[in-house]
């Protein structure tokens, strides 16, 4: 059943909204530490040219039921059907694939190491913190494959988090 439109009548007249966008900025709060190696000197170049972070990934074993779709690339998926992410102590292919093996529909996985702030970026007081490094396994609903691998991170003010063992 749809209901019929109704006349609304106001003598109340309409207000431009105001169009001034704000950037969002953060507080310099502390961010959840991670559990992996922060690259030296800490910088996103040299996060993604850390051999043993590449190692992590290249030496991953693939789970049992799951076949490897692409290993070590500097991108995490970016794709249809995303069911959540899990941040792991380590580099753990095998408590990914568990985690999706418990969810209804998952059909895929992506484990991946990513360089995030150690404070919540702010343009004046702390734009670019010391880093973090996390091991985070995203969970898919569909099949993937290596061309959506896409999300290469992103700025928050002056601190670049980027992504790389992405398997």
């Amino acid at each position: 059943m749809v209901s019929a439109p109704l006349d609304v009548l106001s003598d109340t007249p309409l207000k431009k909204r105001d169009s001034a966008v704000v950037k969002r900025d953060g507080d310099c709060t502390a961010q959840p530490t991670g559990s992996g190696p922060v690259s030296t000197p800490d910088t996103a170049a040299a996060f993604l040219a850390d051999g043993g972070l590449q190692s992590l990934a290249t030496n991953a074993p693939t789970p049992d039921g799951f076949s490897l779709a692409f290993s070590n690339k500097d991108g995490s998926l970016s794709a249809s059907k995303y069911m959540g992410l899990h941040t792991l102590t380590s580099f753990d292919t095998l408590e990914c694939a568990a985690l999706c093996d418990r969810a209804i529909n998952c059909e895929a996985f992506n484990m991946y190491i990513e360089r995030d702030p150690s404070l919540n970026p702010n343009a004046e007081d702390c734009p670019n913190p010391p880093s973090t490094t996390n091991f985070k396994c995203t969970l898919w609903g569909a099949p993937v494959v290596a061309e959506q691998a896409t999300n290469k991170g992103q700025w928050r003010d002056s601190f670049q988090v980027v992504i790389t063992g992405s398997n």
